[in-house]
């Protein structure tokens, strides 16, 4: 119902992306509210405003891929085997990828996007509020689900209780030294973690250079995902 992240428009006003919702679940009075998303002072900078916003999102389903991929493989090996292969059965084949590319789930869903431009990093908030009274909520369960994580891209999120990747997926999470968590596709987290939050301890000490503190059992076991290696084993 508004669209200003970052001051960036399409709409004028206020800062921010707002979504109106109905609460909903097992007990639960439904209520209308508004989710804020705002970017604040951090700085913000997308491809084009007209990318935030609801969009319609319409998927091929895994199995429909499958058959897709199945039948180009098909098309090949029967226009390279021209001996054998039909002329009829190869036009039959095309037919048939024609309509499986063509398909389409049929569960059309309406997603919330937020663009960011490449190379570039930015801080959302997320905040419920009623919508008749704009005062501000605190649910007793909220879930929030983000999608089409590329390679590149990375998503750091903290004050949540649990986070749940969908199976198989090739998102790995990550814990940083601040504490927050990091989503993305690999294993190397990239940017938060650096030689600013970790030193090297001195030679044949076992003890924490002055200034520091001792890296918890969780953060020796992250380490590679940081700075690549891999944990010799017998030593934690």
């Amino acid at each position: 119902i508004h669209n200003n992240l970052g001051g960036h428009g399409p709409d004028v006003g206020k800062e921010g992306m707002v979504f109106m919702g109905l609460t909903a679940g097992k007990g639960i009075q439904p209520q209308i509210v508004e989710l804020a998303v705002r970017a604040g002072d951090s700085p913000y900078e997308s491809v084009g405003a007209y990318l935030n916003g609801i969009i319609e999102s319409t998927v091929k389903s895994v199995d429909k891929q499958e058959l897709e991929v199945k039948l180009v493989m098909d098309v090949a090996k029967c226009e390279a085997a021209k001996d054998t292969c039909k002329p009829a059965e190869l036009k039959n084949l095309k037919s048939a990828l024609n309509a499986a590319k063509a398909m389409q789930t049929k569960v059309h869903t309406m997603v919330g996007h937020i663009n960011v431009m490449a190379g570039t990093n930015t801080t959302v908030s997320f905040r419920v509020f009623d919508r008749a009274t704009s005062d501000p909520l605190e649910p007793d369960y909220l879930a929030v689900s983000f999608v089409d994580i590329r390679p590149m891209e990375q998503l750091i999120a903290s004050g949540f209780i649990a986070a749940y990747i969908s199976s198989p997926s090739d998102i790995k999470q990550n814990m940083l030294a601040d504490g927050r968590t990091a989503f993305g596709i690999g294993g190397k987290v990239r940017g938060e973690a650096t030689t600013a939050d970790y030193v090297r301890g001195e030679d044949g000490s076992n003890k924490c250079p002055i200034g520091t503190k001792r890296l918890s059992l969780a953060e020796c076991q992250n380490m590679p995902t940081i700075y690549g290696g891999v944990i010799v084993k017998g030593l934690m």
